[in-house]
């Protein structure tokens, strides 16, 4: 079997078409902004409440503006998305999405324990904190994913007849919290590890000749209000974690002090890079981190892995009967760039 030995490479349009989710602030306004002042890309800016927007963005986003296009979205809701990417389709100018990226979403902080289902027998169970930890999984998740799914077919099927070319880039926005996980947001990270194996997966199932490329941005410290939407969207703490030293309150102390805004990048310049890498027509890598925190605190991940997997290894291959060499090659000749 053969598959290819270099990634390829994608050009990204003069004309480019971006749909962002979630631009009502932070990050996805940062990069809503930057793509509104490019002399040529054509801009559709969305979020759950999009009446802000035009406010937010400069140049104003109104009826003379023909390359801004602004949305209502609920990543959630299915007859949200379709109706938002038929406008996108039958809107003159656009016709097409060249990038998605995927940014809508928000965190959930607290104990973890808080979140078990009611149960007479079970103490501090409560079905209205396992609500909050599945609404975190369906827009982190699931939304991306939905999104990913519909606009991918898009890209294949309709770009080409809306004047561009078949193919364009998934632009998932995760978090170092995609790759590695902090305590007291189990939930976030999961929705974050989920939608990183969801796309690495999702990548080898793709025809070469779609064109169609994947990427997933993981930020550090954002110098946004995502953090005060998360403490809004609190799991109750439990009473087995009320210590100060439990690393739960631990971390609370050191989000909610002085320090953590000094660790935390401008999103400008976090947007900047983004589109560096989608824009220099080199192959886009699976992941890349935002941030010397983000690079440092993954890179030392990737070491401790790899020394664990190293600690391990006579025990993990002791475990076959027969030389599996042959069949490790197979297999990582499946595994494709």
């Amino acid at each position: 079997m053969t598959t290819p030995t270099t990634k390829p490479a994608y050009h990204l349009p003069q004309d480019a078409v971006f749909l962002i989710t979630g631009c009502s602030s932070g990050l996805g306004l940062a990069l809503a902004q930057l793509i509104a002042n490019h002399p040529t890309h054509r801009l559709v800016a969305t979020a759950r409440n999009p009446s802000t927007l035009k406010t937010l963005l400069s140049p104003p986003a109104d009826s003379t503006t023909d390359r801004i296009l602004i949305l209502p979205l609920d990543v959630t809701s299915t007859p949200s998305i379709t109706s938002a990417l038929d406008a996108v389709l039958s809107h003159p100018g656009f016709g097409r999405i060249d990038v998605l990226v995927n940014n809508a979403g928000y965190g959930l902080m607290g104990d973890t324990e808080s979140s078990l289902p009611h149960h007479p027998s079970v103490p501090h169970s409560s079905d209205e904190e396992h609500a909050k930890a599945r609404a975190v999984v369906e827009t982190d998740f699931w939304g991306a994913a939905v999104m990913t799914l519909h606009a991918m077919r898009v890209m294949r099927e309709d770009n080409a007849k809306g004047g561009g070319r078949q193919g364009g880039i998934v632009l998932q926005i995760t978090s170092m919290g995609g790759f590695l996980g902090f305590q007291g947001s189990a939930y976030y990270h999961a929705s974050k590890f989920a939608l990183e194996g969801f796309t690495e997966s999702l990548k080898q199932e793709v025809r070469p000749e779609w064109n169609i490329h994947f990427t997933i941005a993981e930020p550090g410290g954002i110098d946004t209000n995502f953090f005060s939407t998360s403490r809004k969207a609190l799991l109750a703490n439990h009473p087995a974690y009320d210590a100060p030293d439990s690393p739960s309150r631990v971390l609370e102390a050191y989000l909610n002090g002085p320090e953590w805004p000094n660790s935390c990048s401008r999103p400008e310049s976090m947007v900047k890079a983004i589109y560096e890498i989608v824009s220099r027509g080199q192959p886009l890598p699976m992941r890349f981190p935002l941030g010397a925190i983000s690079w440092e605190m993954l890179r030392a991940e990737v070491d401790k892995v790899g020394k664990e997997f190293d600690d391990v290894k006579d025990l993990s291959v002791s475990v076959d009967t027969a030389d599996q060499s042959e069949h490790l090659e197979i297999v990582k000749g499946l595994a494709r760039e």
